[in-house]
């Protein structure tokens, strides 16, 4: 019987094991992770054209070009042509999403005060009528 089908069927069981045994069940599980990495990185390996990164997120190729310039996103020469990578493309987008997020929340914590600020100041207007 298989060590790694034994240890599914029965997880609580206590094993002695040569070291070879040992040995091939280790490389079996390390041959599974890099199986499962280079699968991510063969979907994650996708490019997009300039034109369709700034279709995509509505810039103008300058745009795109300070973008790169400044680090936020790696371009790759492929046969003489600029592409991105999909994955960049993504993290910039949801970086972008939850920089306009925090945007939100610090506009409602201004609407926020500037409510307080202005109720305080009315108060304050109609205490100043009322005594003199």
């Amino acid at each position: 019987m298989n060590i790694e089908n034994l240890i599914k069927k029965s997880p609580n069981v206590i094993l002695q094991v040569s070291a070879e045994d040992l040995q091939n069940v280790i490389q079996n599980v390390v041959n599974n992770l890099i199986e499962r990495h280079d699968k991510k990185d063969k979907k994650a390996d996708k490019f997009i054209s300039t034109k369709q990164f700034c279709e995509v997120v509505d810039i103008t190729r300058s745009t795109a070009w300070r973008w790169t310039k400044c680090g936020c996103l790696v371009l790759v020469r492929v046969g003489g042509k600029v592409r991105y990578k999909v994955s960049d493309v993504e993290r910039v987008l949801k970086r972008s999403i939850d920089i306009v997020n925090y945007i939100k929340k610090i506009f409602k914590i201004i609407c926020f005060v500037a409510h307080i600020f202005f109720t305080i100041f009315a108060l304050i207007s109609k205490m100043r009528k009322v005594v003199f």
